[in-house]
């Protein structure tokens, strides 16, 4: 029973990046499926749209692992920059909301609905993601000082996906979740806890460039500006109402 459950385990790691990307096109299938009311499709649409944003979400991050490599190793002429992975998480920071943008102007949608929509599946596909990086045993946390236990720092990036995602479907079950609200929402959450946990990961200190905290900082920028620019918009659209009216 034990080398059985060894040989099941070795597969598991073997395959766990193939195994977590049909987890997250799964979920993702079943969160549009929840929600296609919204984006009024057909079911083989849905099923589509999981498996190519699953892609898309793989190829953000490793666009910005290139970038970031590029960034070190040829403009700052760092003769040895080592990352932990071929993946940068935050890849989809930049990159996703632009491919919700383009599957809104594909399909005729409302952008910041289109947003709103793309946000959780985002966090999903974030959420199996890190889950990966548990099976493989990379992005550990330091030692916890005098013992031999480490910082649950994956555990905390988990969490964090999760309690952003339900937060997301109550703000929207309850009506209170704006136009494109979930993007500065995602940014300043998950920006603030990056931020706070990169410290804590146990390659910080070998990094010749802590690139995490950096787009931390510019993810938490990113949320207030944004937050700013709606909060703008709304106010502006009360006023016009409010003229109209008189």
């Amino acid at each position: 029973m034990k080398k059985e459950m060894r040989v099941i385990i070795r597969f598991i790691k073997g395959k766990s990046i193939y195994i977590c990307l049909l987890l997250s096109m799964f979920f993702c299938f079943i969160y549009f499926l929840k929600n296609r009311e919204k984006f009024n499709k057909k079911t083989i649409s849905l099923l589509l749209l999981a498996v190519i944003h699953t892609f898309a979400f793989m190829i953000s991050c490793k666009i910005m692992y290139y970038i970031e490599y590029a960034i070190g190793h040829s403009l700052l002429k760092i003769p040895e920059i080592k990352f932990e992975s071929g993946f940068s998480f935050f890849g989809n920071i930049y990159i996703m909301p632009i491919f919700y943008i383009l599957i809104a102007l594909i399909f005729r949608q409302k952008i910041g609905a289109m947003i709103n929509f793309g946000v959780p599946a985002i966090l999903i596909s974030s959420f199996f993601a890190r889950l990966n990086c548990v099976i493989t045993g990379c992005c550990l946390g330091k030692y916890i000082l005098g013992t031999s236990f480490r910082v649950p720092t994956r555990l905390i990036e988990l969490l964090c996906y999760i309690g952003i995602f339900i937060l997301l479907l109550y703000l929207n079950k309850k009506e209170k979740l704006k136009s494109a609200m979930a993007l500065p929402i995602y940014y300043l959450i998950y920006g603030t806890v990056r931020l706070i946990e990169e410290p804590l990961r146990y390659n910080y200190a070998l990094d010749t460039i802590h690139f995490g905290t950096i787009h931390s900082i510019i993810a938490i920028c990113l949320g207030i500006i944004i937050y700013l620019l709606i909060r703008k918009r709304n106010n502006d659209n009360i006023v016009t109402k409010d003229t109209i009216n008189i």
